[in-house]
């Protein structure tokens, strides 16, 4: 019979299936530290700390993962004794709630889902209600993290229609609804194949649903790895609030454009600017002969240079973006395919380029 007595098994667990699940569930720890490795780097990449760093909070969410996952096989590997198996399992829940904690904390930093930092507090209070329930009695642990459960998921019901809308507003992603299902199916899968390792399951149905949770579990890991690196950077998806101005130089050296981010439009021969253009042709007489984009750090301030047949184009932005590169690319083709016979042969009059006004906010709004 498939049904067994949960008094049949018996902690450490031993023989052929445990030795299979234990491979499996390393190899889980693993991918999940492996996730938290990815989005480390991505927050490393960058010199500055922004707003829209939100890797930061998903290091912290697979770490905590990986680590509760890691005292999951303490406890029923290695624990010699209930007792002892009860303090690595709480041990693991405990450092699955901080994690998720931090990771729910910074999203609603930025992202206000009903009310600022409304899940932050309901986390807090449940770690703390948590905390008082092992405080009584260390056998209250794993039913006390059934509201974490409920917590989490409704958090993320709220975060995932955010994300949706971030992923449509991305192009380079191409077919947003098939990532977005990626993504739904890999929290499914993973969520699933957890609950089917809990010991409620085990209790009933025995260690080959411990088995085929694990499968699952790898299963859905592996759909969001896949997620996770066909997707940009969040810094990416934020791009609008990272460019400082947008210039459009000529080769001859005459400034044709002039658009600023900050909050208002300079004009072309405002003098405030004259120092930055000054520069800006400097630069450009450095990087004349190449025909690639070029990237300059100055004062904090990254500088992307766009040659044209024609002209230039140089943004001053915050941080150097995969997407500014795009942006300012296919914008300064789409000027010099409307206007290269006017730019071939310009003699100075802004009056004929002032239409490229509408054009920017096809590319940049």
């Amino acid at each position: 019979m498939i049904l067994m007595n949960f008094e049949q098994i018996l902690f450490p667990l031993t023989g052929d299936i445990a030795n299979l699940l234990l491979i499996i569930e390393w190899i889980v720890v693993f991918l999940y530290f492996e996730f938290a490795l990815i989005f480390l780097h991505r927050t490393l990449k960058f010199k500055k700390k922004l707003k829209s760093y939100q890797e930061r909070g998903y290091v912290f969410l697979f770490l905590g993962l990986s680590l509760m996952i890691f005292f999951f096989i303490l406890g029923d590997h290695y624990a010699i004794s209930q007792g002892l198996r009860l303090i690595y399992l709480n041990c693991g829940y405990i450092t699955l709630m901080f994690g998720a904690l931090i990771f729910i904390f910074i999203i609603e930093m930025y992202q206000i889902f009903l009310k600022k930092y409304l899940f932050t507090l309901i986390f807090v209070g449940d770690i703390i209600l948590y905390i008082i329930f092992i405080s009584i009695n260390i056998n209250y642990g794993q039913i006390a993290t059934h509201t974490f459960w409920v917590i989490f998921i409704f958090f993320f019901i709220f975060y995932s229609k955010e994300l949706r809308t971030i992923f449509k507003s991305q192009p380079s992603l191409g077919d947003f609804k098939s990532k977005y299902l990626e993504l739904v199916f890999g929290i499914f899968f993973t969520i699933l194949g957890f609950a089917l390792t809990t010991d409620f399951i085990i209790q009933s149905l025995g260690l080959i649903l411990r088995f085929i949770g694990n499968i699952l579990q790898l299963f859905g890991l592996f759909i969001l790895f896949l997620f996770f690196i066909s997707i940009p950077s969040f810094l990416e998806y934020d791009w609008q609030k990272k460019i400082d101005n947008l210039y459009i130089i000529h080769k001859s050296g005459l400034l044709i454009y002039v658009k600023s981010f900050l909050g208002g439009d300079e004009s072309p021969y405002d003098s405030s600017i004259s120092g930055i253009i000054t520069s800006l042709k400097m630069m450009l007489e450095h990087i004349s002969n190449k025909e690639d984009i070029s990237v300059i750090e100055q004062k904090g301030k990254i500088i992307i240079i766009q040659p044209g047949s024609y002209i230039y184009g140089v943004l001053i932005c915050e941080v150097n973006l995969d997407s500014l590169h795009i942006l300012l690319n296919n914008f300064i083709e789409k000027i010099e395919i409307i206007y290269s016979n006017i730019l071939k042969e310009w003699d100075g009059d802004l009056k004929v380029l002032r239409p490229i006004d509408n054009i920017i906010k096809d590319y940049f709004f």
